[in-house]
This record gives C-alpha cells, sequence and structure tokens, in this order.
C-alpha cells in the first residue's frame, strides 16, 4: 500500500496524516511519498494551483502528478508480478 501526501498541503496536513500512518501500519507493508511544494489535490487538472478553498489552498501541480502517476503505475506492476508468481 503506498499513501501519497502533498507537501505544503493546507487542507490536510502531510505530517500528521504521515505521522498517524507510520505508527499503525506495517513498515514492509506500507511506504509513504510526499511531493515537496504540492498543495492538496495536486492531481486535479481541473483546479488552478494555489485556488482558495475552505481549508485553504489547493490546486494541480504537473511535477508532482507525474510522479505520483509513475509511484501507482510501479505499485500495479509489482502487484501484477505478485499475481503471477514473481514476487
Amino acid at each position: 500500500m503506498r499513501w501519497l501526501f502533498a507537501g505544503d498541503d493546507e487542507v490536510a496536513p502531510s505530517r500528521p496524516c504521515q505521522a498517524e500512518v507510520e505508527k499503525s501500519a506495517t513498515p514492509d507493508v506500507v511506504k509513504t511519498v510526499t511531493y515537496q511544494g504540492a498543495l492538496h489535490a495536486f492531481d486535479v487538472s481541473e483546479i488552478p494551483k494555489e485556488t482558495r478553498g475552505p481549508g485553504g489552498a489547493m490546486g494541480y501541480n504537473a511535477q508532482a502528478a507525474a510522479a505520483a502517476w509513475e509511484e501507482e503505475t510501479l505499485l500495479g506492476d509489482q502487484w501484477h508480478r505478485r499475481q503471477r508468481g514473481g514476487g
């Protein structure tokens, strides 16, 4: 399992979320990734960068979104290898 965090998230700050995940998860089962400079909803291209919402700034970050997509693709590839018995 992977948890992807926006490093500059004002809506759901990453540090407390990440600490909670790490406290309650088995380290070899959960991986956390933080995208520094990214805001809440960094992967939603329809939300312009630094849009102000009720909880704070949010918005698309193309670099973080691409990196997150790559991270998820790697996770999917690993899952498929395990399903085929490839570890």
